[in-house]
């Protein structure tokens, strides 16, 4: 039996499946929504075709007496985005036809050195200077910025990589640079202000550094409240035996036979001390003072003569060439 198909040209009027024979096509000639139809064994409308165009989907409002909905895998290619976009029905909503790719809309060339990234709507692509790395952004070459550098997060360099900081010209550079290992996790927090000249970073032992004085100011009254002692240097045996001032101030030497104290180096006014002086297990060593030397009277004092015996000679330089010695004698 020959079946005659159905004809419409009402605007989104689409056919009712239960009124269609198995076989028989239904077409919609109106401009605003063509369309070609069939029933499937099931009694279910499917739109065969074209590719339904506009900014509304196909059916949004369906005409008096036909059927409603969309039937599952028909196209509309929606023209109110910019650029169109394929969408299929999939049963329940309308899903993109073309997946997540982006379309490259705008891809006229760059300025130098400019990279691609996605526009603000997230629809195409365009050339910026300005990088937005919302995730994780691994960089394993070397990498040159020429303008700023913000970051909202940490920055992890990884394998003992130093923190580098060039001088004017990039030619050399100091940097920072982690231990080989590291047992637990540190973050220094600094302080909020700089400090005074002469100042140093110093710890809370929890991570919160301030700035404090370093040591003892040399240029201020100080009040000790624990022992402060000077190491005793020992000197040089020899004929004339050397004394360095900056090396301590108090000094001890064993005499191996008759010598000469010199004349000390670096003599500032002020400093004071002590010089042992002991003799050999032989004894009756002997000891002249070169001219800086001065005595009370004029007189240079005479040491004890048995072996293994302790003289001392406490001393204050009075000004560069000019030190008043005293002797104690015997107290081994």
């Amino acid at each position: 039996m020959a079946l005659q198909h159905l004809r419409s040209s009402t605007a989104n009027k689409r056919p009712l499946p239960a009124g269609m024979s198995d076989g028989q096509l239904a077409v919609n000639t109106n401009s605003t929504s063509p369309g070609i139809f069939f029933k499937t064994s099931t009694g279910v409308l499917i739109k065969a075709g074209p590719v339904h165009v506009g900014t509304t989907a196909p059916n949004a409002s369906p005409a008096p007496g036909g059927e409603t909905g969309n039937s599952t895998g028909e196209l509309w290619l929606d023209t109110s985005l910019t650029p169109n976009e394929l969408k299929t029905w999939d049963g329940t909503a309308w899903v993109s036809a073309t997946g997540q790719e982006i379309p490259v809309s705008k891809l006229i060339d760059g300025s130098a050195r400019q990279l691609l990234q996605t526009d603000a709507a997230g629809t195409g692509v365009e050339w910026t200077s300005n990088v937005d790395v919302p995730g994780t952004l691994d960089v394993t070459g070397a990498t040159t910025l020429d303008s700023t550098l913000t970051v909202i997060g940490d920055v992890t360099l990884n394998a003992q990589a130093d923190l580098r900081f060039a001088d004017s010209d990039s030619s050399n550079w100091v940097a920072f640079q982690a231990p080989a290992t590291v047992s637990t996790n540190v973050t220094w927090t600094l302080p909020a202000t700089d400090g005074t000249s002469g100042q140093a970073l110093s710890t809370n032992g929890s991570g919160t550094l301030s700035w404090s004085a370093v040591g003892a100011s040399l240029d201020t009254a100080q009040t000790w409240t624990k022992g402060q002692r000077a190491e005793v240097t020992a000197l040089t045996d020899a004929a004339t035996i050397s004394v360095d001032f900056s090396d301590s101030n108090n000094f001890s030497v064993t005499l191996g036979g008759n010598r000469t104290l010199g004349n000390p180096t670096n003599q500032v006014a002020g400093q004071s001390g002590s010089i042992f002086v002991t003799q050999d297990g032989t004894g009756s060593r002997t000891l002249a003072y070169s001219s800086d030397w001065e005595f009370a009277g004029g007189t240079a004092p005479t040491l004890s003569t048995a072996a293994s015996s302790v003289d001392r000679i406490d001393y204050i330089v009075r000004a560069s060439g000019s030190i008043h010695a005293v002797l104690t004698k015997a107290f081994v």
